[in-house]
């Protein structure tokens, strides 16, 4: 399901599934907005913006969709990165950055995974 700006996000926000269940961590993955600003999305998931996590997909990837915005609300130097929660480990890749071997992103995850695989 995409979330949009329209009611779809509000009712995914405002009731059933996501702030009747008290979430830990929400997982948005992508399709966010189909406008050329952030600014609609995050207004409409600011109750649970802290506790979520987004990858920047295909609608979100141009500065004439809102790229900047999204990458700074979310503390994002990179649109791919991963992160740590409780025992799980969570990588965030891009498929329309070059994952090809020998790319940025290729040894990021690379390097990430090998990381991964020695914490204990």
């Amino acid at each position: 399901m995409q979330w949009g700006i329209g009611d779809t996000t509000q009712i995914l926000v405002k009731q059933e599934p996501i702030k009747e269940k008290s979430p830990e961590r929400v997982l948005a993955l992508g399709d966010y907005s189909y406008v050329s600003t952030a600014t609609c999305w995050l207004t409409k998931i600011s109750s649970v913006k802290s506790i979520t996590k987004i990858p920047i997909g295909n609608h979100e990837d141009e500065s004439d969709e809102g790229n900047s915005k999204y990458m700074s609300s979310f503390g994002l130097s990179k649109p791919y990165y991963s992160f740590n929660y409780r025992n799980v480990h969570v990588l965030v890749m891009v498929t329309d950055s070059s994952f090809k071997s020998g790319s940025a992103q290729y040894n990021f995850v690379k390097h990430d995974l090998q990381n991964a695989k020695n914490i204990n």
